[in-house]
């Protein structure tokens, strides 16, 4: 009898070990290039965040919520800076919103539960959310993007990626889209096509997808969109 309790405690212990391992493991990592002040929204569930802002000042949230919370801070050098992001749990950080930063490199490998990512105006060449599969919404536009692999993000109903350098997209596993911006790229004709062919035919209420600004946008076959109900707006991005 003893040894049956024996063998419960050290159960017990190893799982509390497991969870407190477990505890912040969720993180982010961005470097900004020279800005004098950075803004973060963090939205979730069922935990705080943590974040370090790469000067030696750090600050919790309290529990996130399904809407974005906002977290600004200054910086008195202009020197590039790496920002820290942890979750008190796995789970927590579900959304993350950080626009017009100057962000230069972004790691959210470590974020799985991640819904909504929205980096809109930075500088970012490289974006990689192969590891981010609950990703519903993706926005990547106004930056420096060659190539996007959503290959894995089979969830995602709105993409947008527009004033990008892509030459590219093939989106033939997200089933789920119902919008993608792709304007002010560099797809000719061919590679719109190979685009518009990739496009799923699922019947939803709405699809629209935007391929205004490329070179391509003039001679491609935009029928091979619309035969798979989708609208097809080849309007370029008006500039205010």
């Amino acid at each position: 009898m003893k040894n049956i309790y024996k063998n419960l405690f050290f159960i017990i212990l190893t799982v509390l070990f497991i969870s407190c391992k477990e505890e912040y493991k969720t993180q982010m990592t961005m470097t900004t290039n020279k800005v004098d002040s950075l803004e973060i929204g963090l939205s979730g569930s069922w935990g705080s965040a943590k974040i370090n802002w790469g000067n030696g000042t750090t600050i919790n949230s309290n529990d996130l919520w399904s809407l974005p919370i906002y977290f600004k801070n200054s910086y008195s050098d202009r020197i590039n800076h790496t920002i820290t992001i942890n979750g008190s749990k796995l789970n927590t950080i579900k959304g993350l919103v950080c626009f017009n930063n100057q962000i230069t490199s972004l790691n959210i490998s470590n974020c799985p539960k991640l819904e909504t990512l929205d980096v809109l105006k930075n500088k970012l060449n490289n974006i990689d959310v192969r590891k981010n599969t609950e990703l519903t919404l993706l926005n990547c536009t106004w930056n420096k993007l060659k190539s996007l692999d959503v290959s894995n993000n089979t969830l995602l109903e709105n993409l947008s990626c527009e004033n990008n350098q892509l030459k590219s997209l093939n989106v033939s596993n997200n089933k789920k889209l119902m919008s993608i911006f792709l304007r002010s790229n560099q797809l000719n004709d061919k590679q719109l096509n190979l685009f518009f062919e990739s496009l799923h035919n699922n019947k939803m209420f709405r699809k629209t997808v935007y391929i205004g600004g490329n070179p391509g946008t003039e001679k491609c076959n935009i029928s091979i969109a619309t035969n798979k109900g989708w609208k097809v707006d080849i309007e370029p991005i008006e500039f205010e």
